[in-house]
């Protein structure tokens, strides 16, 4: 487990391009320039700062980059980035002397998490004008010699007796000899009892830190009997030496120990004091997180909230589910946390809501596992704006309860993970947010041990001021988890105490410390997830997709998001006709009979025009549709136009002011800011959900 404050930090290397450039030159062509910057992040001020720029390219209205652009990437935090692009005019460094040619915003999480990193932006002029042009952003991560590593299989033989029965308690250490001779100690092996033939279980070694760039290195292996002067000349058994390049691919290999003080002591009568067998070396390569991402891993992410009753009534201000006032709930600050950064990693958008300990209508029975949704067989949910809906709904639908029991939960995220394909596509994040002491402990220690062998991480978030001594005990770090003779594969649980990021009040006094604590709690729960995502694909022997051959996406999202009784909008093929004027039936969305939709555009023909769907049978038979509002001219060469359909704000058929959503063009789905600056996505189309009440 990692320190506190402790990050995981990969290079990524971003290349440039772009497409239908403004021309900001009279005589000739634009010669264009992209900057890029990236935001500290809320944990160091969430200022801007330049990270680089690529060269400038003379008379070119499509450009590709040659210089990239390396930036420090940190999975569990929201890294705001801004391209920027210029029109070169002299030699100036000064930006402001330089024509402003568009800009685009987004997060490094969304282009790493875009399909084969790539994700592309319509740039926007100082004044939100559009056809400034269109960059194209990929990503991938910059080289690490450093995951190469050295496996060593080694047992002895003959070993020298150091104990007075005749026996030894041998272990081994190994050292790197330096370019001026010293030594380094790279690894020390366990001790194994009372053995002159040990056997020691193989481990592995960094190549970096077994020898560097250098594998005609010489490494040496020194074995000692285990007591109280470990390293003293009088426990020191023997010793060999030899390059590594001499070992690697080698089977069996056997090199004597040598003792020097016995040797000069007993001259030619002395062989050796044991000899090193070498049963296999072999070398091999510690894929990153990144790339299994870059080759179509998918995050799924699960949510299941406390829903008993020691949270307080939901109506009073001091409950920890109460809803109401300018500040969120502490479920609704660790829900948006953790959500933020997971929604980047998936391209269905979808989360499985749940909750456990209350009495679920109708029957009012106490359920441990239940979908957010009420009334719904299905725990998925849209977007994180959906995600939120279903949890502030349930709470004016069940009845808190009790007791607080995690083991259904975990099982049924078990269940889940159970079922994906060993490949390596789907990779599952159980986010348990509770605000007490576990009543079915012993039950869940054994779903976690359980699912330590599946693709699943499991973050538990403590709210309120509860003791949480038991959250501690799941949280391994003081060696893998054990229940009746069972041991954890792996460590795959993080607790939090969300407490410490909040001020002692108990809860955020401004919007400013609220982002502040998300951001420390979503950094704090999840740093580790991207090890225990690699571990879990080591310890199975999976290796990630080539970029060039990504995992296909996965399956669209169930139609059956929205808590029974709202209105649903599923967009079922994306606008793609040639030069359209006006969106035909069959590209648009078959709406759910009897409710209003606003139909929005986006990066449209000035002239685009949406059909009476009214007169259309696949659409409701009763009210009007608006029509699409000119939105700019058609971009240089694009050949199609998106569109955006939600729920009606104000009514049927009238026109209101839009909730989050998703647009769609060129059959990828636009960003969930509400605005139409991104093309990149998803390669098909999303339903869009209604904003929090």
């Amino acid at each position: 487990m990692k320190g506190p404050g402790e990050s995981l930090c990969s290079k990524v290397r971003l290349t440039l391009s772009a497409k239908n450039l403004k021309d900001c030159d009279v005589f000739s062509k634009s010669d264009p320039m992209c900057v890029v910057f990236l935001s500290s992040g809320a944990l160091r001020g969430g200022r801007y700062s330049e990270c680089g720029r690529t060269e400038t390219l003379s008379n070119c209205l499509n450009a590709e980059w040659s210089k990239t652009i390396v930036v420090d990437y940190f999975f569990e935090e929201i890294q705001d980035i801004k391209f920027e692009v210029y029109d070169i005019d002299s030699s100036s460094n000064n930006l402001a002397d330089h024509d402003f040619i568009g800009s685009a915003e987004s997060t490094l999480a969304e282009i790493v998490g875009g399909p084969s990193c790539r994700r592309s932006f319509f740039l926007r002029g100082k004044n939100g004008e559009r056809n400034c042009g269109e960059l194209t952003i990929v990503a991938e991560e910059a080289e690490d010699q450093s995951r190469e590593a050295v496996v060593f299989a080694l047992r002895a033989l003959k070993l020298d007796k150091k104990q007075f029965f005749g026996k030894s308690d041998p272990f081994l250490q190994i050292y790197r000899i330096n370019d001026d001779g010293s030594s380094q100690l790279v690894h020390r092996t366990e001790v194994v009892p009372r053995s002159l033939y040990p056997e020691w279980k193989p481990f592995e070694v960094p190549m970096q830190q077994l020898c560097g760039s250098n594998r005609n290195r010489n490494i040496r292996f020194d074995c000692y009997s285990y007591g109280s002067g470990t390293t003293k000349s009088g426990n020191f058994i023997g010793g060999c030496e030899i390059a590594f390049n001499k070992l690697v691919g080698k089977n069996d290999m056997e090199l004597p120990l040598i003792n020097e003080k016995k040797r000069n002591k007993k001259g030619s009568k002395y062989v050796d004091s044991g000899r090193l067998v070498f049963v296999s070396v072999t070398t091999h390569r510690n894929y990153s997180f990144l790339e299994f991402i870059a080759g179509g891993t998918q995050l799924d992410f699960s949510v299941a909230v406390d829903m008993t009753a020691s949270n307080g009534c939901v109506t009073e201000p001091s409950s920890l589910h109460f809803i109401g006032g300018s500040r969120p709930n502490e479920y609704h600050l660790a829900i948006r946390a953790v959500a933020d950064i997971c929604q980047h990693y998936n391209n269905s958008k979808t989360f499985d809501a749940m909750g456990f300990g209350a009495k679920i209508p109708p029957q009012n029975f106490v359920n441990h596992c239940f979908p957010l949704n009420i009334g719904n067989n299905s725990f998925a949910v849209f977007g994180v704006a959906g995600l939120l809906e279903a949890y502030q709904r349930c709470l004016m639908s069940c009845i808190l309860y009790g007791p607080t029991n995690f083991a259904p939960i975990i099982s049924e995220a078990s269940k889940k993970a159970a079922s994906y394909p060993r490949d390596g596509s789907r990779y599952q994040i159980l986010l348990i947010i509770t605000d007490g002491c576990i009543c079915d402990f012993d039950q869940t220690l054994s779903a976690v041990i359980a699912a330590s062998y599946l693709p699943l991480s499991i973050i538990i978030v403590g709210v309120g001021a509860e003791n949480f001594d038991k959250m501690n005990e799941l949280d391994a770090d003081d060696g893998l988890l054990t229940y009746q003779g069972r041991k954890a594969q792996r460590d795959i649980v993080q607790f939090v105490p969300l407490r410490q990021f909040l001020n002692n009040k108990g809860m955020t006094s401004s919007s400013v410390e609220g982002t502040l604590a998300s951001a420390q709690l979503a950094k704090e729960v999840l740093a580790e997830i991207p090890d225990q995502l690699t571990s879990y694909m080591k310890l199975n022997d999976i290796k990630p997709r080539p970029p060039t051959d990504p995992f296909p996406l996965p399956p669209p999202p169930p139609q059956s998001f929205l808590p029974a009784g709202l209105p649903q909008a599923y967009t079922t093929t994306s606008a793609t006709a040639s030069n359209p004027t006006t969106v035909p039936p069959s590209c648009s969305s078959q709406m759910s009979p009897g409710y209003g939709f606003n139909i929005m555009a986006s990066q449209c023909p000035p002239t685009a025009q949406m059909p009476a769907f009214s007169t259309a049978g696949a659409y409701p038979a009763s009210g009007t549709w608006s029509s699409v509002p000119s939105c700019g001219s058609k971009p240089s060469g694009e050949s199609s136009i998106g569109f955006m359909v939600a729920p009606s704000s104000t009514g049927l058929g009238q026109p209101g002011p839009p909730p989050p959503h998703y647009a769609f063009g060129n059959g990828n789905a636009f960003s969930q800011s509400g605005t139409d600056n991104t093309i990149g996505g998803t390669g098909r189309t999303q339903p869009s959900a209604p904003p929090p009440p």
